[in-house]
């Protein structure tokens, strides 16, 4: 029960770091193309 648990909060975590990943590289991505 508690890894279970465990594992969803880490899912969310890595969710939450691919999210800002993404965003950082659009962002870079907008700054080359201008």
């Amino acid at each position: 029960f508690v890894q279970k648990g465990g594992l969803k909060k880490k899912k969310g975590s890595d969710n939450k770091f691919v999210k800002s990943c993404f965003f950082l590289l659009t962002t870079v991505l907008k700054i080359a193309i201008i």
